[in-house]
């Protein structure tokens, strides 16, 4: 007896489901969802397509981001903004922002640890540092960040004002440095498990005295170049991957300062060698394969006193090209210090120039992406500071230990700053150590540390717009106001102002006790008000019995900042008290103001205003106990709350730092003791967000919350709540995966998608997306005309949730590095450089995408159960020109066993009305049809006995039709199976069944 069939309705009211095991999946659930969306319910329909526009494609895609009503765009080192008028990609300024990672390595509270080093083999990273005139290392698992072996001595004698040198070789780490008499010794320590060591002489013509060394490696050569003890001249000698001599040659000079860069083309290799004489001349030498002479020696400038340090890297682009980097320490003033740089080819040298003020070398150069970085330190008495610098510009990209490093090395010493990827700098730091009191005397003791830097961190360049102004994480928090890119408050303050003149004529100032303040001044685009911290207050005396007295004061300018030329002058400004008083005002001329040199030292500022006439000017901005403004360190992530700017991702990684309250008029302004403090964990806070009356911190594992109302300008009044744990096990991954929606903060997790909803507790919704956690969210935004949470993914992937009806599809085509929403548009950044928008056209730069769905297995009984699927109809509405494919798959197989293609066009396209058609009645069917109305396609399937049946259906180009202009095909409802089924279970075959 033939089953009796009955129609059964299958409605696409559900999403996507990879959650569910294929064979158990809800009815109405999908398989696939792919190019599609839904904005009814029960009915799918294609999405929208991404057109490009601005024709121009980026080689470095980084971010792209609105500032007011400004599309912006981060890429190949530069910060661009859309010109809708002319459909173009405007440069508005350079900017580079690397991420940083600081760590403490060593620290002897006994004893100083200084000249640090670094290198790498493998994985493993090999740190040293001089303790008590000996050289010590610790060895380090960078995979796990496990330490292997830890405060080793090498035996190697290394004094005050002497220098050493590290390599890694073949399978070896090598410490170089003189030994006993004119011995100059290797320690080698093996990379294999064990860390066997042993000590080889390399050579025994050192010249001990002087201790004039450096070295360089190519994957195939060591390079030892020193003073040698015989003549005094210049020997380089070279080794193998063994350590056996290859090679040894003579520069007929006597150096006392030396610096060497080995580099190699394709082919080829160059040594550049660097050195500065007795007589103060700085010279260069160019050595090609196997030490013969490329440029013989060359003189790169004369009258160069105090050089305590040179440098050199190539030329990317011109491998006979080197350019050398000296520094002048001014041992009087460290602040004073400088750097020059030139370069030498086969041809000559170029003309020397002024490098920067105020910084001494610290680091061997580095090249990322074809450009020269250089770590330099500040010396002062309260700014110790490490700076990264990019040659060409030299901007500060980059600081580590802000305030804490150690003093400036007056040795020879460079510290290699190591490329340990294509985009990954390391380098080892001295800094300073604890507070020690003693006999009354407060000091600190230098301690061993390691710097990080990261020129493509997948999040990086992260942002927000606040004050009027959009914020950039990096290495140094960077801010835009509509025409530049400059760095956010100051890198240093005026720090050691003095009076160094006084005269009794030429002002208005009567005999009495003065203080002294000064101040840097920078108001940005918006006309926002930035200042500095003042300086250290001076008193100063007059006592010359007229009432017609002046007073110099003279201030060290700020040489170290982007604010100059086309981006506006820091203007110095100085203020101060009444006769015995104690109120700082004002003392600099508003409409003369005195701008910032950075070719210069300091500026003199004579003062001959009597108290009178101060009494009315602008009164110092600290008084009354307000904060000084203080530049925030590094930074990876930012995060607006409580009208306030907050950083997470700090040197210190438990360490949330928020600046003072944004006020009208002034610029976000940070100090140090605005901060709080997360649980202690090994791993840093990886997002920020606001919700509600509430700052979420995520870490990867973690969720806290932050609350209330911060402290005034003055610090006190602190209403923060301490951050509270709200979730143990779950926590976001990535930054870009944050975004704000109708019911709370959406994230991305290791376990997929999480929401924390406005009562704080958090909801899994990522489950039927699971098949698509292996992907990188790349930027996350909310679409609310369609209810949508889409995510990026920089692999193919557009990651979709509907809030409406909880339920997710994707989209293909879409390898995106950032996106952002713009004029209510989706702006898709793609990782091949091109600028896309969610469009009116159902297609992707001009290309055709299928709308594609897969339903799960359907059945009307259990798994193992038997029916009949006669025929299946299909129902939707007919959009455009398209073929319909349908694919048949049956009994839990992912084997295709029936296709069938139809072309809705055509046959939607004949209307026959009754009538029409002659002879009168001769109409098919008669009575006429109009199928436009009537978008249903049935099949009648071949292989009707299964267990289950699963339905595929795409649209497709018809042929013939211009593949870029095609249009949105067709939006499916459901369909319908005429199917009938058997009670109980279907037949096993034999040798299934026991």
């Amino acid at each position: 007896m033939p089953l009796a069939t009955r129609p059964v309705d299958i409605i696409f009211n559900r999403g996507l489901d990879t959650k569910t095991q294929e064979a158990l999946l809800p009815i109405g659930s999908l398989l696939e969802s792919t190019n599609i969306t839904r904005l009814k319910t029960g009915e799918l329909k294609k999405r929208k397509g991404f057109e490009s526009f601005a024709n121009q494609t980026f080689s470095t895609p980084n971010l792209i981001t609105t500032y007011r009503n400004e599309l912006v765009a981060i890429a190949d080192n530069n910060l661009y903004s859309y010109d809708s008028n002319t459909d173009a990609w405007i440069s508005k300024d350079t900017i580079t922002a690397p991420t940083v990672d600081f760590r403490r390595i060593y620290s002897n509270p006994a004893g100083n640890q200084d000249r640090v080093a670094m290198t790498t083999n493998g994985n493993l990273a090999l740190y040293t540092w001089v303790d008590n005139n000996v050289v010590r290392y610790s060895i380090q698992d960078k995979s796990t960040s496990t330490d292997l072996v830890v405060n080793q001595t090498t035996g190697l004698a290394c004094t005050s004002g002497e220098t050493y040198r590290v390599e890694s070789f073949g399978n070896k780490f090598y410490v170089i440095a003189g030994g006993s008499s004119n011995d100059l010794d290797a320690f080698i320590i093996q990379t294999t498990a064990g860390f066997s060591t042993s000590t080889t002489t390399l050579r025994t013509d050192f010249d001990n005295t002087n201790s004039v060394l450096d070295t360089a490696s190519t994957t195939n050569l060591l390079y030892v170049s020193y003073r040698e003890s015989g003549g005094g001249n210049i020997r380089t000698a070279t080794f193998d991957t063994l350590l056996q001599p290859t090679n040894v040659q003579d520069i007929s000079d006597t150096p006392e300062v030396i610096g060497v860069r080995a580099f190699q083309g394709d082919t080829e290799e160059r040594l550049a060698v660097g050195w500065v004489t007795a007589a103060n001349d700085v010279k260069g030498f160019i050595y090609s394969d196997n030490l013969i002479v490329r440029k013989t020696i060359t003189t790169l400038e004369t009258s160069q006193t105090n050089v305590n340090k040179i440098v050199a890297h190539e030329n990317p682009d011109d491998l006979d090209e080197a350019v050398f980097y000296w520094d002048r320490y001014d041992s009087g003033t460290p602040g004073n210090t400088f750097t020059r740089t030139n370069t030498l080819d086969t041809t000559a040298a170029g003309t020397a120039s002024e490098f920067l003020r105020s910084v001494d070398l610290y680091s061997k150069p580095a090249l990322f992406d074809g450009k020269a970085y250089l770590v330099v330190k500040h010396q002062s008495s309260l700014q110790n500071t490490f700076f990264v610098v990019q040659a060409e510009t030299q901007d500060v990209v980059a600081k580590f230990a802000p305030g804490t490093a150690a003093d400036i090395d007056t040795s020879m010493f460079t510290s290699p700053f190591l490329i340990t990827s294509s985009s990954t700098g390391e380098l080892g730091l001295d800094v300073k150590g604890r507070l020690i009191s003693e006999a009354n005397t407060l000091f600190t003791f230098s301690e061993a540390a390691m710097g990080n830097l990261e020129f493509d961190l997948s999040d990086a360049y992260n942002n927000q717009e606040v004050g009027g102004l959009l914020y950039v994480a990096g290495g140094v928090l960077h801010h835009y106001d509509g025409r530049f890119v400059v760095e956010s408050g100051f890198h240093l303050f005026p720090e050691g102002i003095s009076n160094t003149a006084t005269a009794t004529t030429g002002g208005s100032l009567s005999n009495g006790t003065y203080q002294y303040v000064a101040v840097y001044t920078w108001y940005d685009n918006a006309g926002n008000k930035h200042q500095s911290a003042p300086s250290e207050a001076i008193t100063v005396t007059l006592s010359g019995g007229t009432s017609t007295q002046t007073a110099d004061i003279t201030i060290p300018t700020l040489r170290l900042t982007r604010k100059t030329g086309i981006r506006g002058e820091v203007q110095v400004d100085l203020y101060r008290t009444e006769d015995a008083g104690s109120i700082f005002y004002k003392t600099t001329s508003l409409t003369s103001v005195v701008a910032n040199d950075t070719t210069t030292d300091t500026v003199v500022i004579q003062d001959g205003t009597s108290d009178a006439s101060i009494i009315s000017n602008a009164i110092l901005y600290t008084e009354g106990g307000v904060l000084d403004n203080i530049a925030p360190p590094s930074c990876k992530r930012l995060g607006v709350f409580d009208n306030r700017l907050f950083l997470v991702g700090l040197p210190n990684q438990n360490e949330v730092r928020y600046s003072k309250v944004v006020n009208t008029g002034d610029g976000i302004a940070f100090n140090e003791t605005l901060t709080t403090l997360v649980p202690a964990e090994t791993s840093q806070p990886t997002a920020l967000a606001t919700l509600d009356t509430n700052l979420l911190i995520f870490r990867e594992n973690r969720v806290y919350t932050l609350s209330g109302q911060g402290p005034t300008d003055t610090g006190i009044d602190n209403g923060f709540t301490s951050p509270e744990e709200i979730a143990s096990d779950t926590g976001a991954i990535d930054s870009r995966s944050i975004v704000l929606g109708p019911s709370g903060i959406y994230f991305k997790s290791r376990k997929g998608v999480y929401i924390v909803g406005r009562n704080l507790e958090l909801t899994y919704i990522g489950a039927p997306a699971e098949d698509f956690n292996d992907r990188t969210i790349t930027s996350s935004v909310l679409i609310q005309d369609t209810n949508e949470i889409r995510f990026t993914t920089n692999d193919d992937v557009l990651l979709s949730y509907n809030y409406y009806y909880n339920e997710w599809h994707t989209a293909t085509g879409q390898d995106v590095k950032s996106s952002t929403i713009w004029q209510n548009t989706h702006v898709l950044f793609y990782t091949d450089g091109r600028v896309g928008r969610e469009g009116n056209t159902w297609r992707d730069a001009g290309a055709f995408y299928k709308f594609k769905l897969q339903t799960g297995w359907l059945k009307v009984g259990n798994l193992a159960g038997f029916q009949r699927i006669r025929r299946v109809v299909f129902y939707g509405s007919y959009q455009s020109d398209h073929q319909l494919k349908i694919k048949v798959f049956n009994n839990y197989s992912d084997t295709v066993v029936q296709e069938v293609v139809f072309k809705p066009t055509d046959i939607l396209s004949k209307q026959v009305y009754y009538g029409d058609d002659s002879p009168f009645g001769n109409e098919s069917p008669y009575g006429g049809r109009r199928d436009n109305d009537l978008y249903m396609f049935e099949v009648h399937i071949k292989n009707q006995k299964c267990h289950a049946v699963r339905f595929e259906v795409e649209d497709e180009i018809n042929p013939g039709v211009d593949p870029t202009n095609t249009g949105e095909g067709m939006r499916l409802v459901g369909c319908t199976l005429m199917i009938g089924a058997k009670t109980g279970l279907a037949k096993n075959r034999s040798g299934r069944k026991s």
